[in-house]
């Protein structure tokens, strides 16, 4: 079932011109998922989330990989040549469900369905029974997309091949409701044994800064210098100014009238 339904999502998605404005959705599971058939292979985004939480609230299997490749278009899948990796994947022995949308309107944000997966397997997650990954791939170009689309699904194959997927595993691939930053950290991706999220790990592998406060932050560079120093120059001449005019006496006698006797034969 998997393989006609995915077969023919594929070839909906050769026909560019009725799904124009609209991106994939593909959800394969080993696992025995209850996915009704046929697929209205033209839905909404809300529509496809529905369905992919409603497949995934059991937790059904051991590793979850969310492969996020933005701009993604409809008509970029037209073959299996684009992504064979991908299309291996999804026709492998091991799939028994598959449910695939050649023509979603709207995008769904790859960070909704992890925080989604965390939730329904909170109790396994926890316990580090399974793992959760997420595959942030480079933006497709405007230009030679179809070349980028290829270098991506190597990237997806190199990953697969340092850690495979296992015997339980649901793999999710999708455009993003943003572009995602590509961080090359694939090797770290799928730590089999224990529980994996991409964000986390991210995170607690930042390098942290040891240097003391003064090497970390430059306190004076030449424009606080040259700050200070004409602030300098204008207080003193302003000081000067000051003691100048206190200097200035003038005698109160000055401004009286003079009524002396010389005063009075004028």
């Amino acid at each position: 079932m998997h393989f006609s339904t995915f077969v023919g999502t594929v070839a909906l998605c050769a026909g560019a011109q009725a799904f124009s404005d609209t991106t994939p959705f593909i959800l394969s599971s080993t696992a025995v998922l209850d996915v009704s058939t046929p697929i209205d292979q033209l839905q909404s985004n809300t529509h496809v989330l529905k369905t992919a939480k409603n497949l995934l609230a059991s937790c059904p299997t051991d590793k979850y990989v969310v492969v996020s490749q933005p701009s993604l278009h409809s008509k970029d899948l037209e073959s299996s040549a684009s992504s064979p990796t991908l299309y291996s994947i999804v026709q492998g022995d091991a799939i028994r469900s598959t449910f695939s949308v050649a023509g979603m309107y709207g995008e769904i944000a790859s960070e909704d369905l992890l925080a989604f997966i965390r939730k329904a397997c909170a109790a396994r997650y926890e316990k580090g029974d399974i793992s959760i990954s997420s595959l942030p791939l480079p933006t497709l170009p405007v230009e030679n997309r179809a070349v980028v689309l290829r270098e991506n699904d190597d990237m997806i194959a190199d990953v697969l091949a340092n850690a495979p997927l296992g015997d339980s595993y649901t793999i999710l691939y999708l455009s993003d409701v943003r572009d995602v930053k590509y961080e090359a950290q694939f090797k770290t991706v799928f730590s089999s044994g224990m529980k994996r999220d991409d964000v986390v790990t991210r995170k607690s592998n930042a390098t942290v800064d040891n240097r003391k406060f003064f090497e970390k932050y430059q306190l004076f560079n030449a424009g606080i210098y040259m700050t200070l120093l004409a602030t300098f120059f204008m207080m003193t001449i302003l000081y000067v100014g000051l003691q100048a005019l206190a200097s200035l006496e003038v005698s109160v006698g000055a401004f009286d009238k003079d009524m002396g006797p010389s005063a009075q034969k004028k």
